[in-house]
């Protein structure tokens, strides 16, 4: 499903107002992926180091010239590295029963 122009404008109209995950991302104790594209133009790339810094537990993976829907490009190196990650943390106690997230 694509985005509607309704839910972009409703995007834009919160992120006029200011609103800020900061605080909430500062609450994630998961381990979690960051992966992003390194020629995004919508989101800047270095987001994810401002990302990488409020979570606890994370580590960054880039995805070299993919833009912003970088899955796209080459899902089957996306997924790759989601599975790749999702291996190494297989260990991880989680004894609530939550999983690790991708960002």
């Amino acid at each position: 499903k694509h985005a509607s122009l309704e839910g972009i404008e409703r995007q834009s109209d919160v992120a006029e107002e200011g609103f800020n995950v900061a605080n909430m991302l500062k609450n994630i104790l998961l381990p979690t992926l960051i992966y992003y594209g390194t020629e995004d133009t919508i989101i800047d790339p270095h987001t994810a180091d401002i990302i990488d810094g409020l979570i606890n537990n994370s580590c960054k993976e880039e995805y070299e010239n993919g833009g912003h829907n970088f899955w796209f490009e080459n899902p089957k190196q996306f997924l790759s590295t989601i599975e790749e990650w999702m291996s190494a943390e297989e260990d991880y106690d989680i004894s609530s029963g939550a999983r690790s997230s991708v960002v």
